[in-house]
């Protein structure tokens, strides 16, 4: 059985840069078994899969090498952008269905939006755990703000750190961090600084994900929809409606994450993730 499938570089600040994603188109006729077999083989970060929906205008599953995941926003930008350049939709707002639930996705001419789960802020996570995987000490970090679990479709584990040098010099032990990820249930940990190398940007992040299978990601879409809920719990910010977070420079990939809030009586409402795509490939794998 040969499956075609596409590769493209999402949220990337340039043709280097972004997290490189696959996308299966008419996903259909195949089952779970055969998507957990191709993302295996494929060894991405994840891969997704397109398919009619009942209830929504498309179904999107998203697969790592090694199990489902509920969302992801870097594979549902890619998708979006992928349907838009084969000319199977135009700009306008569509739904997808997702094991997160029925989720808009705006599709505009230079930027594609995906709105993610309500957010979920849950308890403070100890800082000396957090420290001894990063191998830092607690000044390290902003201690005026604690270390938090929040979920926008998927948890992470939010972490401050008091300045962009230091986030940069990290080196972090990935054994460490894949325990305590299963002992939180979350994907890994997303590391943010208020200071940017870039100064038109809002935030700079990293993130570390060895629990599936990549140290670090060089651009995430529900980590970064976490982070914006996380900056708005603690008042961080003044504007929430343009959040542009880079992410990547530390694995020269350079990257750049849209995100906005809807807040209506001070609670956030909406979390939307955007960005572009770059470098599409078509390719074919056999099973």
């Amino acid at each position: 059985m040969n499956v075609k499938y596409y590769t493209l570089n999402i949220f990337s600040d340039d043709l280097n840069g972004g997290n490189k994603a696959g996308i299966v188109l008419g996903a259909n006729d195949l089952d779970k078994n055969k998507k957990q077999e191709i993302a295996k083989k494929l060894n991405f970060d994840d891969i997704t899969f397109i398919s009619k929906s009942n209830d929504a205008d498309f179904k999107l599953e998203f697969y790592t090498p090694n199990n489902e995941l509920e969302l992801c926003g870097h594979g549902t930008i890619g998708s979006f952008y992928l349907m838009k350049e084969k000319n199977l939709i135009k700009e306008g707002t569509y739904k997808q269905e997702t094991k997160s639930g029925i989720l808009n996705v705006d599709v505009m001419d230079n930027i594609i939006y995906a709105q993610q789960s309500i957010p979920k802020i849950y308890g403070r996570v100890e800082r000396f755990v957090i420290c001894e995987a990063l191998n830092i000490s607690k000044e390290d970090l902003m201690l005026d703000y604690p270390i938090r679990t929040v979920s926008t479709g998927l948890k992470h584990i939010i972490i401050p750190v008091k300045d962009l040098d230091t986030l940069n010099k990290i080196e972090p032990d990935f054994e460490k961090i894949k325990t305590i990820s299963r002992r939180y249930d979350v994907v890994g940990f997303h590391l943010f600084t208020l200071e940017t190398k870039n100064p038109k940007n809002t935030i700079s992040v990293r993130n570390f994900a060895p629990r599936y299978k990549t140290n670090e990601k060089s651009a995430t879409g529900t980590s970064n929809g976490a982070l914006a809920t996380y900056l708005h719990h603690y008042n961080l910010l003044e504007d929430y409606n343009d959040i542009k977070i880079e992410q990547g420079y530390k694995l020269n990939k350079p990257s750049l994450i849209n995100v906005k809030l809807e807040i209506e009586q001070e609670e956030v409402v909406s979390v939307k993730v955007g960005g572009n795509a770059y470098n599409v490939e078509e390719h074919s794998i056999e099973l």
